[in-house]
């Protein structure tokens, strides 16, 4: 066989796989998502200090991806993907109904708390993830698959950067072949998904039973139940994490140096194609993984962590809107 046929079976064999990891097949994004009013939790994080008060805030995300193949077998794929995600958060606070508890010792103390609170309801915040995402896919034969994904990025609010803004994030996962309708894998990741930087267990699924169901996903990061009635609509029910963990200007938020913000989305997704590879679509679900909280980390293998502020926000609503491209 010559070799130019090799390399142009190989190619397909490679993206014929590759396209089982539908969070891989988008090669241009642009979405818009937005949270109506949530309430804030509770108390300061030591339970010193009360407030009420509720938050609204909407993202803005931007993503561009390519494919490579590394070598003339086309067993090894390097997908490519730069994205910007920019959130801003508006808080609204009733100041009446702030009230200190007499509970020792009083940490932080209330002055610094009504500090938080004053900031947040002034300013709000505006936080910006820059991120690159390089997933190389190899096939170590016609069962198993292997994963490695290098994320380097850059969570700030922009308001005095420091080096605790960049980090690199990994993960790596398998796939395995248990038979044409379905195949799973395990793996591992260094995340800071939920708001917090974690190690976390992976585990990977594709189901298709039938030409018109699909269950697809890379748990705890996303899972998606899909339904395709016909070629133009799908419907399902999807399960995503957003978050990061963000660098903060301790000037602005005392001894607090990184800002912890992530929802765990459960929705309901509507796909629609346009036209050739664009897609529409729109979600609507609840957030039951709310988190926003302000902290002071010491990084290491396994990073530490001093919660200053928790607004412990309630189950917040999302809805979601945009347009994608398919490789």
């Amino acid at each position: 066989m010559k070799p130019f046929v090799k390399i142009c079976l190989g190619c397909f064999l490679v993206i014929g796989l590759v396209d089982t990891i539908q969070a891989q097949r988008e090669e241009f994004v642009f979405r818009t998502e937005f949270f109506p009013a949530t309430g804030l939790a509770q108390q300061s994080a030591d339970a010193s200090t009360r407030y009420e008060g509720e938050v609204t805030g909407y993202s803005q995300y931007l993503s561009i991806a390519d494919r490579s193949v590394l070598n003339k077998k086309g067993t090894s794929l390097l997908t490519s993907k730069f994205s910007y995600r920019y959130t801003s958060l508006s808080y609204s606070f009733e100041e009446q109904q702030l009230t200190t508890i007499p509970v020792q010792p009083v940490i932080p103390v209330p002055n610094e708390t009504m500090a938080y609170v004053t900031e947040l309801d002034e300013n709000g915040m505006q936080l910006h993830l820059i991120q690159a995402d390089f997933l190389l896919m190899r096939s170590l034969n016609k069962k198993w698959l292997l994963y490695t994904l290098a994320r380097p990025m850059l969570a700030t609010d922009f308001d005095g950067i420091t080096l605790d803004a960049a980090r690199v994030e990994a993960a790596i996962f398998t796939e395995y072949r248990f038979s044409r309708k379905f195949r799973g894998g395990l793996g591992l990741s260094r995340s800071s998904g939920f708001g917090r930087v974690l190690w976390i267990p992976l585990a990977r699924v594709f189901y298709r039973p039938t030409k018109r169901i699909l269950v697809d996903g890379i748990l705890p990061s996303r899972v998606d139940a899909w339904y395709l009635p016909n070629k133009q609509w799908e419907v399902g029910l999807g399960v995503s994490l957003i978050g990061a963990q963000f660098s903060v200007n301790e000037d602005t938020y005392g001894s607090a140096d990184q800002l912890g913000w992530a929802n765990g989305i459960t929705s309901l997704q509507v796909k629609r194609l346009l036209k050739g590879k664009w897609y529409a679509q729109f979600d609507a679900g609840i957030s039951v993984v709310p988190r926003q909280e302000f902290t002071r980390y010491d990084y290491n293998l396994f990073p530490t962590r001093d919660v200053i502020f928790d607004l412990d926000p309630d189950l917040t609503p999302v809805l979601r809107f945009g347009v994608f491209k398919t490789f």
